[in-house]
C-alpha cells in the first residue's frame, strides 16, 4: 500500500495528463467497494470528460 504523500505525488503527476480527457471506458475490478452497480457506473462514466481528479485518503 503506497504512502499518503506517494498518493498525492501521482494524483498531482496525473492531473494534468487527464483533464479534459474523453473516458472511452471503464473496468471494475472490485464492484464491492462501488455503491450502485458496475453496470451503472460503466454507463454514467462512459463518454464522460475527466474535469477533476481528486483523492480521498490513499484513493484517486
Amino acid at each position: 500500500m503506497p504512502e499518503l504523500p506517494e498518493v498525492e505525488t501521482i494524483r498531482r503527476d496525473l492531473r494534468p495528463r487527464l483533464l479534459g480527457r474523453r473516458i472511452e471506458s471503464v473496468h471494475v475490478l472490485r464492484g464491492s467497494v462501488l455503491e450502485c452497480s458496475a453496470r451503472k457506473l460503466r454507463a454514467a462514466l462512459a463518454g464522460a470528460t475527466v474535469r477533476e481528479l481528486r483523492r480521498l485518503g490513499k484513493v484517486l
